[in-house]
């Protein structure tokens, strides 16, 4: 697993987390479509699942920046902490049961 930055607009990034075992990826915060599907046509990667949420997520994105100098480092990226997970996760900052339903039917039938 492996994170890629794509810097979109003039002062943006998106953040493919690619799994090498199947060339899949998920894409968090596509706020440009034409940087990130040439990334994924030009190293054959199949976009499985895409997170648009809260694009002002500044701890999300300095969390993917923090990961991707671990993967370059060859350090682990988890465990995981409590505090980074309510600051990231989508699912645990849903403010509600059917927020969070929609959620899960998003990325369920995606």
């Amino acid at each position: 697993m492996r994170v890629e930055i794509i810097p979109c607009l003039q002062d943006n990034f998106s953040y493919l987390i690619i799994d090498d075992s199947n060339n899949t990826a998920c894409i968090v915060d596509p706020s440009e479509a034409a940087p990130i599907i040439n990334f994924l046509k030009n190293k054959s990667i199949n976009l499985k699942f895409f997170i648009k949420y809260n694009p002002e997520n500044r701890n999300l994105k300095k969390k993917a920046e923090n990961i991707k100098k671990k993967i370059d480092n060859g350090l682990p990226t988890i465990p995981s902490t409590i505090k980074d997970e309510l600051e990231c996760n989508i699912f645990l900052r849903a403010n509600d049961l059917e927020s969070f339903s929609k959620l899960r039917d998003l990325k369920d039938n995606f």
